[in-house]
């Protein structure tokens, strides 16, 4: 098990310890992947608990993996891989979204500002163009 990898490397290392019924390596992996998300989301202050839906769903696929149901385990690792590809997986995700999404996302956001974005740019673009 790599000491210093990102929440998707211990994560990867979860699945395949699931697939495998590994459980004590899936709850290293797991414990691992919630720390990272945890220790990149909590405020200096550490005052506020984190509740996103990638933390939650590392923690319902560590009581899975605990309870033995594996296949529960994939589907709950499975998304908390999701959350965290999007960006959601604590609280500094959440804060950061909109940097990350365009950093991410430049080359098809910044063309179609004014005429095809959805949301608040939609908005804006209806007012320039009238």
């Amino acid at each position: 098990m790599p000491a210093d990898a990102d929440a998707h490397t211990y994560l990867k290392i979860a699945a395949m310890a699931i697939k495998h019924h590994d459980k004590a390596t899936a709850d290293e992996a797991l414990n691992r992947a919630e720390t990272r998300m945890l220790t990149r989301s909590v405020p200096a202050s550490g005052s506020m608990a984190d509740d996103s839906p990638g933390v939650t769903a590392v923690e319902n696929a560590r009581q899975a993996v605990d309870a033995g149901n594996y296949h529960e385990a994939m589907m709950d690792t499975d998304m908390a891989m999701h959350h965290h590809m999007m960006g959601d997986s604590g609280m500094s995700g959440g804060m950061t979204t909109s940097s990350t999404t365009d950093d991410q996302s430049s080359g098809s956001t910044m063309p179609g500002q004014g005429t095809s974005s959805p949301g608040m740019s939609a908005g804006a673009s209806s007012g320039t163009q009238q």
